[in-house]
């Protein structure tokens, strides 16, 4: 299946490099800001508490700042503004579904720049369902900073906005989302919600293979630097970075990558895992590598299927492996989580599961990094890292 290039005013493609970065740390800002909201509440589960602390962190003002000036076009006074906030009004509750239906076509055909600011406001109403429509709005006209505002939205805590803001992100196509899809796919409680953000990886893989100008599976796994918003692609046959308007290959890949990770502090340390090579690690952007061997099982009988680093303390790394089938007895290369406080110099083993228990994929949340999210064929495990952190390491 093809899929026809993007012509929107804003455009997350990849190779715009500029854009990536800027999205990315303004993102990882807004992030860092739910996470004190949380912090805030007297409980964790207490979102609605959290929601409002938002609501006066996150003023208008706020986050029109995040947008270039040059893109916004505001007459003096209110005259631009007001219409707006009624039409944002009549999306709400207890309006008839016709005015709403209305108002939303009007907001959709409106100029992004002009509104964008009172869109973004409005994921923080009091009304949820204003809070789903607009977020339903951004996906169709993408103004810039919509990425991040989105993001944002994916921690309400009502499910119908979560679940409105994770697909906007699917229709919004950037790589610079997947982190935050790979956290939902593991730990969101509403299994819809998960199922949208499966579709939504699902469209940037698809979007991201069809600018390589090849099949939907040829990309096999897409990293993300925490630190400035660098995407590294692995392919069946080589490593992927954005070059211009273009994609470049960086190297060939020495066996058939698995997963794949980026340093929190160094965009150019990568861990790639693979399906007969075990862990392997680069220095350079991906341009060579070296194998770690080192307290490992036999690479050539285990595969890699998840690697995570810890945001809190870079040198720490988690793989996740699993058997070749009929290859491998247990008591002999025994499966299950192993972790590396230097940076992939050594390793230890500190969780098991059965021969049958694959892990395929590992997070850990930047809110909420004293733990390790897993994901397996048969759900989802939380493992707490304050049996394993040493002091800063």
């Amino acid at each position: 299946m093809s899929r026809t290039p993007r012509t929107t005013t804003w455009s997350a493609r990849p190779h715009n490099r500029r854009a990536a970065n800027h999205f990315l740390l303004d993102a990882a800002l807004m992030i860092a800001i739910v996470g004190l909201a949380f912090a805030l509440t007297p409980r964790l589960s207490d979102a609605q508490a959290a929601l409002q602390i938002l609501r006066q962190m996150f003023a208008p003002q706020a986050v029109a700042s995040t947008i270039p000036r040059e893109n916004i076009s505001v007459p003096s006074g209110r005259t631009a503004i007001d219409p707006t906030q009624a039409l944002i009004q009549q999306l709400g509750n207890g309006n008839d579904p016709a005015v709403r239906a209305a108002a939303k076509e009007n907001l959709r055909q409106m100029p992004d720049a002009a509104i964008a600011p009172a869109l973004f406001d409005a994921l923080t109403n009091t009304d949820p369902l204003i809070r789903a429509s607009v977020a339903e709005i951004l996906a169709e006209k993408k103004p810039v900073g919509a990425l991040d505002a989105l993001a944002l939205t994916t921690y309400d805590p009502e499910p119908n906005v979560r679940l409105a803001a994770v697909q906007a992100l699917g229709e919004i196509a950037s790589p610079l989302i997947l982190p935050r899809l790979d956290q939902i796919q593991i730990y969101e409680t509403d299994a819809q919600i998960r199922g949208a953000a499966q579709q939504a990886e699902k469209k940037i893989y698809a979007r991201v293979a069809e600018e390589l100008k090849r099949p939907e599976d040829f990309v096999r796994v897409i990293a993300v630097a925490p630190s400035n918003g660098r995407i590294y692609v692995a392919t069946w046959d080589g490593l992927y970075v954005p070059r211009g308007m273009d994609w470049q290959m960086q190297s060939r890949l020495p066996d058939l990558p698995t997963a794949l990770a980026v340093s929190a502090e160094d965009a150019d340390t990568l861990y790639l895992g693979t399906s007969g090579l075990g862990v392997l690690k680069s220095r350079d952007s991906g341009k060579t590598w070296e194998q770690l061997k080192q307290s490992l099982p036999t690479p050539e009988r285990t595969t890699v299927t998840a690697i995570a680093v810890s945001p809190t303390y870079p040198r720490v790394v988690f793989v996740a492996l699993a058997a070749w089938f009929d290859t491998v007895e247990q008591n002999e290369t025994p499966l299950g989580l192993y972790m590396s406080k230097d940076a992939g110099e050594t390793w230890s083993l500190i969780s098991k599961w059965p021969e049958d228990y694959v892990t395929l994929r590992l997070v850990i949340d930047p809110i909420a990094p004293n733990y390790l999210y897993g994901m397996m064929e048969t759900g989802s495990w939380r493992f707490p890292l304050s049996k394993v952190y040493c002091e800063p390491c």
